[in-house]
């Protein structure tokens, strides 16, 4: 991808659908910006990457932690050297108990 360029991406999952932008640094070859939007509390991501898109060939990616802004997350990959790279998020809800709250594991201590 050129200095400076950008792609976007719309994405479509069970949640709503996510823009992905990527973003190139001039001056800093191998890292790649990704923006994506919207963003929620509730909700964990984690890029992971394939240089050709088989099943079972995506890995997590390296990134920067991410940086929020309203409801835009922005990561940046330090390690876009391929030629040609494929991005894709994992997005986790977490499992809610019977009442909608967030669920705890419960640690049980036993005694011998």
């Amino acid at each position: 991808m050129p200095a400076e360029a950008s792609a976007p991406f719309l994405g479509s999952t069970d949640f709503p659908a996510r823009v992905v932008n990527m973003r190139s640094h001039v001056g800093r070859a191998g890292c790649l910006s990704l923006i994506f939007s919207p963003r929620f509390e509730d909700r964990s991501d984690v890029v992971k990457f394939s240089a050709d898109l088989r099943p079972g060939s995506w890995d997590p990616a390296t990134v920067s932690a991410p940086s929020d802004n309203g409801t835009e997350r922005t990561v940046t990959d330090t390690a876009a050297t391929e030629t040609s790279k494929f991005y894709r998020m994992e997005i986790t809800k977490p499992q809610l108990d019977r009442c909608g709250l967030p669920a705890r594991r419960v640690h049980e201590n036993r005694r011998s």
